[in-house]
């Protein structure tokens, strides 16, 4: 009942996720959409739509049951795509 509605963009809550991933290794669908403030359904198609554009700059998005969500590819790929991000 103390909660406050965040009233962001889409595109803001894109980046809050892209940074997220990035923070950790391995995030937890749940835990995300909790963070972010929005349901599984929406995040499943943020992450569908950061997969698309991550592959342009050869960072994969992995999505595993019972393990969560990971980035791989290269530290250099993972910062040039955040550059181009922002």
């Amino acid at each position: 009942t103390n909660s406050e509605p965040i009233d962001e963009l889409p595109q803001e809550k894109k980046l809050r996720l892209l940074l997220a991933i990035l923070e950790e290794d391995v995030y937890k669908t749940q835990v995300l959409a909790g963070y972010l403030g929005i349901s599984t359904a929406t995040l499943t198609a943020y992450l569908d739509e950061l997969a698309e554009w991550l592959s342009l700059y050869r960072v994969g998005l992995t999505r595993k049951r019972g393990v969560g969500v990971e980035l791989h590819g290269t530290e250099a790929n993972k910062r040039m795509a955040l550059a181009q991000f922002l």
